[in-house]
Protein backbone atom coordinates (compact mmCIF):
# COMPACT_ATOMS: atom_id res chain seq x y z
CA UNK A 1 0.00 0.00 0.00
CA UNK A 2 1.52 3.16 -1.02
CA UNK A 3 1.20 6.06 1.92
CA UNK A 4 3.79 8.58 -0.29
CA UNK A 5 3.01 11.15 -2.41
CA UNK A 6 3.12 10.63 -6.16
CA UNK A 7 6.37 11.89 -8.27
CA UNK A 8 3.99 14.62 -9.65
CA UNK A 9 2.60 15.63 -6.18
CA UNK A 10 5.94 16.24 -4.40
CA UNK A 11 7.12 18.44 -7.79
CA UNK A 12 3.76 20.39 -7.23
CA UNK A 13 4.49 20.47 -3.40
CA UNK A 14 8.06 21.48 -3.98
CA UNK A 15 7.32 24.21 -6.81
CA UNK A 16 4.74 25.86 -4.57
CA UNK A 17 6.84 25.95 -1.62
CA UNK A 18 9.75 27.64 -3.34
CA UNK A 19 7.05 30.34 -4.57
CA UNK A 20 6.32 31.18 -1.15
CA UNK A 21 9.04 31.28 0.14
CA UNK A 22 10.53 33.52 -2.34
CA UNK A 23 6.77 35.41 -2.89
CA UNK A 24 6.19 35.00 0.75
CA UNK A 25 8.56 35.56 3.74
CA UNK A 26 7.88 34.44 7.22
CA UNK A 27 8.52 38.23 7.74
CA UNK A 28 5.83 39.72 5.57
CA UNK A 29 3.34 37.53 7.02
CA UNK A 30 2.21 40.01 10.03
CA UNK A 31 2.73 42.78 7.39
CA UNK A 32 -0.08 41.12 5.11
CA UNK A 33 -2.49 39.82 7.77
CA UNK A 34 -2.61 43.74 9.66
CA UNK A 35 -2.96 45.55 6.18
CA UNK A 36 -6.22 47.35 4.96
CA UNK A 37 -6.90 44.35 2.28
CA UNK A 38 -4.99 41.45 4.91
CA UNK A 39 -3.67 39.59 2.15
CA UNK A 40 -0.98 40.53 -0.55
CA UNK A 41 -2.68 40.88 -4.35
CA UNK A 42 0.40 40.64 -5.63
CA UNK A 43 0.87 37.07 -4.02
CA UNK A 44 -2.67 35.71 -4.78
CA UNK A 45 -2.03 37.01 -8.37
CA UNK A 46 0.96 34.72 -8.13
CA UNK A 47 -0.09 31.74 -7.06
CA UNK A 48 -3.44 31.56 -9.38
CA UNK A 49 -1.54 32.02 -12.22
CA UNK A 50 0.69 29.22 -11.29
CA UNK A 51 -2.88 27.27 -10.92
CA UNK A 52 -2.70 26.04 -7.86
CA UNK A 53 -6.05 27.62 -6.48
CA UNK A 54 -7.72 25.72 -8.97
CA UNK A 55 -5.62 22.32 -8.75
CA UNK A 56 -8.91 20.20 -7.77
CA UNK A 57 -11.64 22.31 -10.40
CA UNK A 58 -12.40 20.15 -13.55
CA UNK A 59 -10.41 21.40 -16.63
CA UNK A 60 -13.92 22.30 -18.38
CA UNK A 61 -14.37 24.85 -15.94
CA UNK A 62 -11.15 26.55 -16.61
CA UNK A 63 -9.41 24.43 -13.42
CA UNK A 64 -6.06 22.25 -12.90
CA UNK A 65 -8.47 19.20 -12.92
CA UNK A 66 -5.73 17.49 -10.46
CA UNK A 67 -7.85 16.32 -7.65
CA UNK A 68 -8.25 16.50 -4.19
CA UNK A 69 -5.40 15.21 -2.79
CA UNK A 70 -3.73 17.83 -5.20
CA UNK A 71 -5.89 21.03 -3.52
CA UNK A 72 -4.63 19.23 -0.25
CA UNK A 73 -1.08 19.50 -1.15
CA UNK A 74 -1.92 23.15 -1.88
CA UNK A 75 -3.37 23.53 1.68
CA UNK A 76 -0.71 22.27 3.93
CA UNK A 77 1.84 24.52 1.72
CA UNK A 78 0.02 27.84 2.07
CA UNK A 79 -0.16 26.63 5.54
CA UNK A 80 2.75 25.66 5.95
CA UNK A 81 3.39 29.74 4.81
CA UNK A 82 1.14 31.13 7.03
CA UNK A 83 1.40 34.20 4.15
CA UNK A 84 -1.80 32.48 2.82
CA UNK A 85 -4.63 33.03 5.21
CA UNK A 86 -7.51 32.92 2.75
CA UNK A 87 -6.98 30.18 0.91
CA UNK A 88 -9.35 28.26 2.78
CA UNK A 89 -12.04 31.07 2.24
CA UNK A 90 -11.15 31.04 -1.62
CA UNK A 91 -10.93 27.59 -1.65
CA UNK A 92 -14.48 27.14 -0.40
CA UNK A 93 -15.83 30.07 -2.59
CA UNK A 94 -14.82 27.62 -5.78
CA UNK A 95 -16.59 24.44 -4.85
CA UNK A 96 -20.01 26.52 -3.66
CA UNK A 97 -23.37 24.85 -5.03
CA UNK A 98 -21.37 21.48 -5.90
Amino acid sequence: MQFDFSDEQKALRDSLRRNLEKNCPIASVRAIIDSAAGHDAALWRNISEGGYLAAAIPEAFGGVGAGYLELCVVAEECGRAQGVAAFKEKRSAAFKGK
